[in-house]
């Protein structure tokens, strides 16, 4: 099942959506920033009904998102079928 990033289908409601948090350290310093991208199923007649989110950061060393989420919003029921 293959995922896109939400840019690559609506780049301008991407852009307007995607969030961010910036970490700080105890004197307030930064300490990066990690952001939320979207990514949802392409496949024909796919009806999954489920997002994955990316964590990733700002620094460019780190290529491989933080985190990846996984979230449905149908009941339990749905997704045990």
């Amino acid at each position: 099942m293959p995922f896109v990033p939400l840019h690559e289908l609506l780049p301008d409601v991407a852009e307007a959506e995607t969030r961010s948090i910036t970490l700080l350290d105890e004197d307030g310093d930064s300490l990066g920033s990690d952001f939320f991208f979207e990514m949802f199923c392409d496949e024909p007649g796919c009806d999954c009904r489920r997002v994955f989110i990316h964590v990733a950061s700002d620094d460019p060393s780190e290529s491989q998102p933080r985190a990846a989420l996984a979230w449905g919003w149908e009941p339990d029921e749905f997704y045990r079928r």
